[in-house]
């Protein structure tokens, strides 16, 4: 099976597909080709989505009890991914120069190291982070 945009007849279950497996992770039916490729669907709002569900499986009743399932488990992953970027956001500092959150806490052995290297002159004393994104240390 090659990469599709796949979508279920019993839940309503719509992603792209990389898989072998062609069975629908939420209710178990045989998932069919939606006939769109990645590139237009990575692009498609949830509106959108929404929209070609609903036209691609006009006229077939999905399953109550499965579509529930499916909405609850969107439901899920939608809270973690926020949780995990309001984690992400709590423990990185935004650079004040280019204003990316690519940074790691400057460690104590570094500072130290960098001290023991240049002096007091090291460009590490009183900084705590460094970004990845543009170098700079603050």
């Amino acid at each position: 099976m090659r990469p599709a945009v796949v979508i279920c007849r019993k839940c309503g279950y719509f992603k792209g597909n990389a898989y072998e497996d062609p069975t629908c992770p939420i209710c178990g039916e045989k998932l069919l080709d939606a006939g769109l490729d990645f590139k237009t669907f990575g692009h498609m709002s949830k509106e959108e989505e929404n929209a070609y569900r609903e036209e691609f499986l006009k006229g077939i009743e999905l399953d109550p009890y499965w579509v529930k399932k499916r909405e609850e488990g969107q439901r899920k992953l939608e809270e973690n991914i926020i949780r995990e970027r309001e984690e992400f956001n709590r423990t990185h500092a935004e650079c004040p120069y280019c204003h990316k959150r690519n940074t790691k806490k400057i460690s104590t052995g570094s500072r130290l190291l960098s001290v023991g290297f240049f002096g007091l002159g090291s460009k590490k004393v009183g900084k705590q982070w460094h970004c990845n994104n543009c170098g700079s240390d603050f």
